[in-house]
């Protein structure tokens, strides 16, 4: 089992940090649950917010735009279309660049190490290919960064990876001091400034 090395990792781009306590964790976890109607209108809710945020931000995250959009496959075996593939088709203007393309690996993915064969990759469809892989929640980012190791491996020429939100626990002493900063005046959240254009 190779692991990514770190000076082999990725920039990820984050929508929002999240809490367990927080409106968009509550959305995360209700956007795939097994209430249709709830379910739906949590995938609108996230929809809206891609939306904007792609509109705002769409050359912080990929300068030179995409070709195709990647989502992270589920670490649990699933029936059927992921939640947030069916998420971002109800986006105006992405739902054509949505492509199958990642399936689970040779090995599995601990919780905090990338690999480089966590996921396989149809290399047809990717190669030469500028893609954007989308995950809905990282924590250490092993999942996403391990996709985004595929992809490169695949031959993708360029790969973006975006994340909806950065889990982080409101218990630890530092996540605390970073969630005080976040919440003064003059850091809050804006969909109009993302960490790429706020600096």
């Amino acid at each position: 089992m190779k692991n990514v090395l770190q000076d082999e990792l990725v920039p990820l781009t984050p929508i929002s940090l999240s809490t367990k306590s927080g409106a968009l964790h509550d959305i995360l976890i209700k956007y795939k649950g097994t209430v249709p109607l709830l379910a739906e209108y949590k995938q609108e809710q996230l929809a809206e917010l891609l939306e904007l945020f792609m509109h705002y931000h769409l050359k912080c995250i990929a300068p030179s735009g995409f070709d195709l959009i990647a989502v992270v496959p589920s670490s649990r075996s699933r029936v059927g279309v992921h939640p947030l593939a069916s998420t971002l088709a109800r986006v105006p203007g992405l739902e054509d660049k949505l492509a199958d393309v990642l399936s689970a690996g040779s090995r599995s993915i601990s919780r905090s190490s990338p690999i480089s064969n966590g996921y396989e990759c149809d290399r047809t469809l990717v190669n030469g290919r500028r893609v954007l892989v989308v995950e809905d929640t990282v924590t250490s980012g092993a999942h996403l960064q391990s996709a985004v190791a595929a992809l490169q491996a695949s031959g993708a020429r360029a790969v973006y990876p975006l994340v909806i939100a950065r889990h982080v626990d409101s218990r630890r002493t530092a996540v605390k001091r970073v969630l005080h900063w976040a919440d003064l005046p003059e850091n809050r959240w804006r969909i109009d400034r993302c960490m790429h254009c706020a600096t």
